[in-house]
């Protein structure tokens, strides 16, 4: 009587046991697949199947209002307008040979939207100019190309980018570069990823008075750096004061090259990191009137050809 009491406690407590454990795996596999989750949205979602969109092609007479997601081919000539887009859904913007200029404010304005992917129609040249002063605007819209979400750029033809408020092309998320040719004159920093930039290829032409490529979260460890995989280079900066920034490369977190050519003249570090620094491939031709590169913390150099032709430190790292 007594085993068969013993043997009925040992089954409950295989039971609880049993039913605790797949509590416990599907508790911690749910918080798992939610993180993977969030780390992939985190970041802009390259495998978009555009197929299931509607396409509206427009050519621009006067500012356009973007509340409906979808693919938009814009055309034409806006002599003082902009393109704003406020929707929960995904956008693709193609530009084919747009002119826009908006004397108040930002030439592209991205209030709300899931992605927003701008993309240049093959052998088409478009051109994006804001104005000096941004009139009836809030004042963290800061940017000729402005988007509070995740934007990427892509395409085959050339972006022209002339900032004259303040800054280029700013995305509040992740700024994510595909490819494309892009010719940037930018009042202060020209390519801003908050959280972000990763740049996959294309070809730069960037001239700034204050940071040419930029990421500046300093609130979360996981945030705020920099990734380029290959590409071509030029940048020149300069300042407009000595308390400016003026840095060809900048992050608050980390920076990770593994290709592209480089050319990079600069007042103030040609690529500097608050952190770390990796570079594992690329060509490096860079004046400085400060650091080569500098890394805050680490700096590891395991492959690449670097030339550094003038410059305050060749490289300098805190460890």
């Amino acid at each position: 009587m007594i085993c068969k009491k013993n043997e009925k406690k040992l089954l409950i407590l295989l039971f609880v046991i049993i039913l605790i454990s797949g509590l416990l795996y599907y508790f911690y596999t749910s918080v798992d697949m939610k993180n993977s989750s969030n780390n992939t949205n985190s970041k802009t979602d390259s495998n978009i199947d555009w197929s299931i969109y509607e396409t509206n092609e427009i050519e621009l007479d006067s500012s356009l209002v973007i509340t409906k997601e979808g693919i938009y081919v814009l055309s034409g000539t806006l002599e003082n307008g902009s393109i704003e887009v406020n929707t929960k859904g995904n956008i693709k913007i193609i530009l084919d040979n747009v002119n826009i200029t908006n004397k108040n404010g930002p030439a592209i304005n991205v209030k709300n939207a899931k992605n927003i992917v701008i993309s240049t129609k093959e052998d088409s040249v478009n051109n994006l100019t804001d104005g000096e002063v941004f009139s009836r605007y809030d004042d963290s819209i800061n940017a000729t190309i402005y988007s509070k979400d995740n934007l990427i750029l892509e395409g085959d033809g050339t972006l022209i980018v002339n900032s004259n408020n303040k800054n280029a092309i700013v995305s509040c998320n992740n700024l994510i570069i595909n490819d494309g040719t892009y010719k940037i004159n930018a009042s202060i920093d020209a390519l801003k990823g908050k959280d972000s930039v990763i740049i996959k290829n294309g070809n730069f032409e960037i001239n700034s008075t204050g940071d040419a490529i930029k990421s500046t979260n300093d609130k979360d460890e996981e945030k705020g750096y920099i990734e380029i995989l290959g590409g071509t280079f030029n940048i020149t900066t300069s300042s407009k004061s000595d308390d400016e920034s003026a840095k060809g490369i900048k992050a608050i977190n980390y920076i990770v090259i593994s290709g592209g050519t480089f050319n990079l003249d600069t007042i103030d570090d040609a690529i500097h990191s608050n952190n770390k620094i990796t570079i594992s491939g690329g060509i490096f031709e860079i004046k400085s009137n400060d650091d080569g590169i500098h890394a805050d913390n680490e700096l590891l150099i395991d492959n690449g050809t670097i030339n550094i032709v003038r410059s305050y430190e060749g490289w300098k790292q805190k460890k």
